[in-house]
């Protein structure tokens, strides 16, 4: 929980002292490894993440949500062959799994755009709810616009502000009251 506020007051320096000085590596069920190394990969305490998703693989190897993270932390330290050889595994273990499609998709060279297009719209075939549509459109759009299909790629990619408009309704008073 301390961890969590840290985080909510921008501490990053603070987060990582506490975490060095815990025993964090019995903390027990890979999920809560898992959501320790959010809050530290949110605040950029990118090393420290990996090494807590790299110690829940270690006891969760079938963890798809672990092998997600995996590969976006090393996508924000450059390892970007590291990174697409996670999010692969995580789409094996989790074909659907929407997060780990648009991570993919953002990366991917343009040579290999087209290698991903029929699992993603697979997945956005099967999507449960508006939140799975946002990031599977978005995973869809950057494959096709990259393929020069700029009319497919932006339908996709109104279908997924849509569903995101749908989560988190605009309101013009509230963003007058606001500023």
């Amino acid at each position: 929980q301390l961890v969590r506020w840290l985080r909510r007051f921008e501490e990053p320096e603070l987060t990582e002292r506490l975490v060095e000085g815990s025993p964090w590596r019995r903390m027990g069920p890979p999920e809560l490894l898992a959501e320790l190394a959010l809050h530290l990969g949110s605040s950029g305490l990118y090393g420290m993440a990996s090494d807590c998703v790299e110690h829940a693989l270690a006891s969760a190897p079938n963890n798809a949500n672990l092998h997600y993270l995996r590969g976006l932390f090393r996508m924000f330290g450059g390892d970007t062959s590291g990174s697409v050889e996670a999010l692969q595994h995580a789409l094996r273990l989790r074909p659907g799994m929407a997060n780990a499609h648009l991570s993919l998709a953002m990366q991917d060279a343009a040579g290999s755009a087209g290698t991903y297009i029929a699992d993603i719209r697979r997945a956005l075939a099967n999507v449960r709810n508006d939140e799975e549509t946002g990031y599977l459109a978005s995973a869809l759009h950057h494959p096709l616009h990259a393929l020069g299909e700029y009319e497919e790629a932006w339908q996709v990619l109104e279908r997924g502000h849509a569903a995101r408009r749908r989560i988190t309704p605009y309101s013009r008073a509230e963003q007058d009251d606001l500023f």
